[in-house]
């Protein structure tokens, strides 16, 4: 764009300054508002992916409060099972296990030859 000098007596020159300078300001206000919309945007979809993150942190919490659980339950009967193991051990180990060799020893009337076939 080609401009002319300001002087008293042009009249189109003072007019074509003052249009080159509303066009820098016109276009400086386009640029931040553009920018400013833009960041709006930005801003406006971190809030959403916040919620939705915060959303899913809890229901993770709840499900490992949930499995915590279970596993307390299931170490528990661990437990118990162990030491009713240990006491029954302790009891009669010699009986049990000689009556668990001649329960192995003896074959089961159930099978016979003809019925172990495939």
């Amino acid at each position: 764009m080609h401009l002319e000098k300001v002087t008293s007596r042009s009249g189109q020159a003072a007019l074509a300054g003052w249009i080159s300078s509303n066009d820098v300001t016109l276009f400086t206000t386009v640029l931040v508002m553009a920018i400013a919309m833009f960041l709006h945007a930005r801003l406006t979809k971190g809030g959403k992916e916040n919620v939705q993150i915060t959303q899913e942190k809890a229901t993770l919490a709840e499900r490992l409060d949930a499995t915590a659980g279970e596993l307390d339950s299931s170490n528990d009967l661990l437990d118990k099972t162990r030491k009713s193991l240990k006491t029954d051990a302790g009891r009669g180990a010699t009986s049990s296990g000689k009556q668990l060799v001649d329960k192995a020893g003896k074959p089961s009337r159930h099978l016979t030859p003809s019925s172990t076939r495939c």
